[in-house]
């Protein structure tokens, strides 16, 4: 079951209200049937009627997997305190206006109320960003507030390339923000630095 305070509320006696409301379910949720209902509170807290049910609802559970899979290209990186990355997937080369596949594996460590977006830079020689995306994890599917510690999740990600983009050697970043505040989390890396912005590969672009 899950429960959201809305806050206090002053209207006038026949005006109509209208607001919205995002309520987070628990990963631990079970799937199944449900009820959404509401309840009006005075200032202390204490119910001043019984629910009224604004009607059913079916929770979705998502396929978990709770063992890493194969991974390409291995590392440990921490981000906050959550959520660590445990290495990628990314190709060596690509053509100039080409797509560039991505994908990230991800381990949770504890359950998140935050919904954090990932960000992939592809940055050239001088270290600015010639191309980039920001998504929430698997095209929105599984926000983080959804992981279920300790659930693996294989993330992929698209790039896509300028036509015009000059051949040669670039490097693809990656982190992870939060979309209300665009703050940055913290990444520890197995060498014991901490930065906002972890460099993973190489990328060299070719001509088609």
């Amino acid at each position: 079951m899950s429960a959201i305070v809305c806050g206090a509320l002053q209207f006038a006696p026949g005006a109509v209200l209208r607001k919205q409301y995002r309520v987070s379910v628990p990963p631990d949720t079970r799937g199944g049937a449900g009820t959404l209902q509401i309840r009006l509170l005075d200032g202390n807290g204490v119910s001043e009627a019984e629910p009224v049910a604004l009607g059913p609802l079916t929770i979705s559970v998502p396929t978990r997997t709770f063992t890493a899979p194969a991974i390409e290209s291995p590392l440990t990186a921490r981000f906050g305190e959550g959520i660590h990355l445990l290495g990628y997937r990314a190709p060596a080369t690509v053509h100039s206006g080409a797509s560039l596949p991505m994908t990230l594996y991800w381990k949770s460590t504890a359950v998140l109320a935050e919904r954090y977006t990932v960000f992939i830079h592809l940055l050239d020689a001088e270290g600015h960003i010639v191309t980039q995306i920001d998504s929430q994890p698997t095209q929105g599917a599984r926000p983080t507030s959804g992981w279920l510690p300790p659930e693996i999740i294989t993330d992929e990600h698209t790039l896509t390339l300028p036509a015009d983009l000059p051949l040669g050697p670039y490097r693809l970043a990656i982190g992870l923000y939060d979309p209300r505040t665009g703050i940055r989390v913290p990444i520890s890396t197995a060498e014991g630095a901490i930065t906002d912005r972890l460099e993973v590969s190489m990328v060299l672009v070719t001509a088609p």
